[in-house]
């Protein structure tokens, strides 16, 4: 029998299964946590995320083909006696469809990085070295082109040794899945701490990073031709004495590298009380002007500086979504929410989406996964229970969500009302003749609507557990809504 009927058969048994809690991935404790969804040679797409231990340093990876309801050992128990100190990850696809993380071990090998390419078929890996002298590694972060563009890998390095007099940043490329280095493409005498890479549609590539020595500078550049010298827009942001931390950088998809809109993310100190809060900025014309700073997460009375903000890569819906941990009295809990290229300030209402308490820090902050393919707010977490016993995957499976999502777009070409409660619920714009289907985070249709309505029932009539239902209208989505009971 093909392998396509057993993946078939798996996927019909899963959905098949009653709503969902979180789903164990890996058993033990986690240093650092790793996640992506990476489109393979096979037009599949793969969620992988991976544990890794310091002490000793194991590390294992794991995929799933249904949305993170199964997950498989892609690699397991590999055992080294090197402690890693910081670890990079980022994913590609098509040619460069693979699970990439960048990784030091400056004990057994100083100056040096690590960069291993994990497929579903094999993997590689090699070691790189930076700058005339043997750069030392403090800091790294690397990406990939987006499918359609040259699939190349790009790494920049930051030395942050006090006192050094030679450049201290640098950009480098591989054109062959990270086996061969170019020289150094760029060089700085910038130093620069937190670094993130981002790649465009085309051959747009975003850097972010922390400078000053309060660092309260963000540094937010933008090369042109895929980190050539000579092509670079420079910005600065300077938050008078405010301590910020780990910006993430990320372009909505639907749009020319010229006319993308960009999203940049980061932690920062309010007032240098301890107060952390998650602000943002945006651009819409491929990062060369951007707008003035914004508040993404900013509760007074919680702490929220653990975070992952992620594109989807395919497609054209230009959306990026957020995971930040949240943490109070309440404990730590994550939220996940989305803005749209259209409207890059409209954030929709944070839903919760962890079960258990989670982990804090930036080895272990919630990973995004998503799940493409599906419509609207597909998108899950990896992420560490707070004791230490698991790392676990969590999505917008039915009986989870606490909020109800932020109003839809008056342009939308359907617009549901209410978005939250126990129905009827009106999709204006779906005439007598459309057909309306109503299916759960599993893709499963569970009911029917008629002549623009929707009962908010299941097909037999009986009521549906609380949680989030995908609307499509003649197979287009056309939204989301919440069951309460």
């Amino acid at each position: 029998m093909s392998r396509n009927f057993f993946k078939t058969l798996i996927l019909i048994l899963c959905i098949s299964l009653p709503a969902q809690a979180d789903v164990l991935i890996h058993s033990g404790p986690a240093d650092f946590i790793l996640g992506g969804d990476v489109k393979t040679d096979e037009q599949d797409t793969v969620v992988v995320a991976g544990a890794i231990t310091a002490r000793p340093n194991e590390e294992y990876l794991y995929y799933s083909s249904n949305n993170g309801i199964i997950w498989e050992e892609l690699l397991y128990g590999m055992t080294s006696d090197t402690m890693l100190t910081r670890i990079f990850p980022f994913i590609g696809d098509g040619d460069s469809a693979a699970f990439y993380w960048l990784f030091d071990c400056e004990e057994d090998f100083p100056n040096t990085l690590g960069l291993n390419m994990e497929r579903l078929y094999g993997s590689s890996g090699t070691f790189i070295n930076f700058g005339p002298d043997e750069l030392p590694c403090h800091d790294f972060a690397g990406c990939t082109d987006h499918s359609g563009a040259q699939h190349y890998i790009y790494i920049a390095v930051s030395d942050t040794t006090p006192g050094s007099t030679r450049p201290r940043l640098f950009f480098q490329r591989s054109t062959d899945y990270g086996q061969d280095w170019f020289p150094p493409i760029d060089s700085f005498y910038q130093p620069a701490r937190n670094l993130y890479l981002a790649g465009g549609t085309g051959r747009y590539v975003y850097f972010a990073g922390v400078a000053g020595p309060n660092r309260d500078t963000l540094l937010v550049w933008i090369n042109r031709n895929r980190l050539e010298p000579g092509n670079w827009t420079f910005h600065r942001f300077t938050f008078d004495g405010d301590r910020i931390e780990n910006p993430a950088i990320a372009p909505g998809f639907n749009a020319a590298d010229s006319l993308a809109t960009v999203w940049c993310a980061f932690a920062r100190n309010r007032n240098n009380s301890g107060n952390w809060d998650i602000d943002y900025i945006y651009s819409t014309n491929g990062g060369h002007s951007w707008s003035g700073v914004r508040t993404l997460a900013g509760n007074p009375e919680a702490e929220e500086r653990f975070f992952d903000l992620q594109p989807r890569r395919y497609g054209t819906a230009g959306e990026v979504t957020v995971a930040y941990l949240k943490s109070s009295s309440a404990g730590n809990q994550i939220f996940i929410s989305r803005a749209f290229a259209a409207e890059p300030e409209n954030w929709s209402t944070p839903l919760r989406i962890n079960e258990y308490e989670a982990a804090a820090g930036w080895g272990v902050r919630p990973k995004v996964c998503y799940l493409p393919g599906q419509p609207d707010m597909m998108a899950g977490v990896v992420y560490v229970k707070e004791d230490s016993s698991g790392c676990y995957w969590s999505s917008l499976y039915p009986g989870i969500t606490e909020f109800p999502p932020a109003p839809a777009s008056r342009t939308a070409k359907y617009r549901i009302v209410p978005r939250c409660g126990t129905g009827p619920f009106r999709i204006s714009g779906a005439g007598e003749l459309d057909q309306i289907r109503v299916t759960d985070a599993s893709g499963r249709v569970v009911a029917n609507g008629r002549n623009g309505f929707w009962d908010g029932k299941r097909i037999d009539g009986s009521p549906l557990p609380a949680g989030v239902y995908l609307v499509q209208v003649n197979g287009e989505p056309a939204g989301t809504v919440i069951i309460t009971r």
